[in-house]
Formats: structure tokens, C-alpha cells, sequence
């Protein structure tokens, strides 16, 4: 995911939690990978970290569940 992609993605007023909910499997790791890189910056957007969060947590409710 480039940097426009991201910031339209993090720009869109849904917020995270809708918008990553939404996302295939794929796209969603590609958004992680992307936020990661991007909070490793000088200066990341301020809502990076919200949404690496909501992303994170999307993520690990996708998980298989080992029992």
C-alpha cells in the first residue's frame, strides 16, 4: 500500500473499526503492513496509531482459535 492509499484509508470518515472490518484478509494485512512502516517515520499522522490499533485487534479477531 503506497502512501495516498494509506491516507485515504485513514482519512475516511467511517473510522477504523468499520473500515477494517470490511476488509478481505489481504487488504488488511497489507493496511498493517502499511501503518507499521508509516509509525516508524519521522512523523506519523496522529491517527496512524488508532488505526494500527483497530487493525491489530481486527486482525487477531480473524484468528484462528487454537483449543
Amino acid at each position: 500500500m503506497k502512501g495516498p492509499q494509506l491516507f485515504r484509508m485513514i482519512g475516511d470518515p467511517r473510522g477504523p473499526e468499520v473500515t477494517t472490518a470490511m476488509l478481505s484478509d489481504d487488504e488488511l494485512a497489507k493496511l498493517l503492513d502499511a501503518l507499521y512502516r508509516h509509525l516508524d517515520a519521522d512523523e506519523p499522522a496522529p491517527s496512524a496509531v488508532f488505526w494500527y490499533e483497530a487493525a491489530l485487534e481486527e486482525s487477531l479477531r480473524r484468528a484462528p482459535r487454537n483449543t
